[in-house]
């Protein structure tokens, strides 16, 4: 069934989205998504190359070895969605008073500055944040990861000829799934989702369509 998706992909007859690449613990993962003809998705291409056992102490080398040879396997790219691991971003919940959407930016700045992410100062990282309101406060999910983290995944990409479409954050790539349903969330709907990788796992809370909290777990399928 697969050979015939990617022949008709082939064909022209099936839109394909940028693949995602999944660079795991133990393994690589990609999975590439098509619009067909009447409007349906379809999976076009779906791989995956596990790493040596035990992974070599340059796992940047196996990362690189294991990308090349699921791309030689695959049509796929140049550009390519690759996604943070949990283990790679820093998440704090915060709350502030009522204020302006300047205001607030100000104040989750220097409330990063004071966190200090990774050991970082707020040049070295990136951060993004969701805002949900209560009755009398703002209440704040702020994501960190750092730039070099970033940097080197969209290197390790460019090595094997690939680019960067975009970054994902893996929980929240996750937490969305819930638009794939058609329907917008129900008012004060609670939605919880649970990934348990190889040798990382983390558990998302999402509220109204947003994620409002993440943990990660200490149990894995090892």
């Amino acid at each position: 069934s697969f050979s015939l998706i990617k022949e008709r992909f082939k064909e022209g007859s099936a839109r394909a989205w940028p693949a995602a690449v999944d660079i795991g613990t133990s393994s690589v993962k990609l999975l590439q998504l098509a619009r067909g003809p009447g409007g349906e998705i379809t999976i076009i291409a779906l791989d995956k190359e596990k790493y040596p056992e035990p992974v070599p102490s340059d796992s940047i080398s196996s990362q690189r070895d294991a990308l090349k040879r699921i791309i030689e396997r695959n049509r796929i790219g140049p550009k390519v969605i690759v996604g943070l691991a949990a283990h790679e971003l820093q998440v704090h919940n915060l709350t502030f008073p009522p204020m302006s959407d300047e205001e607030l930016k100000e104040a989750v700045q220097w409330k990063i500055i004071q966190l200090k992410p990774f050991g970082l100062g707020i040049e070295g990282i990136t951060y993004d944040f969701i805002k949900w309101d209560g009755a009398d406060e703002h209440k704040i999910l702020v994501v960190c990861a750092s730039k070099a983290v970033v940097s080197q995944k969209i290197s390790l990409l460019k090595e094997v000829g690939l680019k960067a479409a975009a970054v994902e954050m893996d929980p929240f790539a996750l937490g969305r799934l819930s638009r794939l349903r058609g329907s917008p969330a129900a008012k004060g709907r609670v939605g919880i989702w649970l990934d348990l990788g190889s040798a990382e796992s983390f558990l998302v809370i999402e509220r109204d369509g947003l994620v409002c909290f993440l943990r990660n777990l200490t149990i894995n399928s090892q």
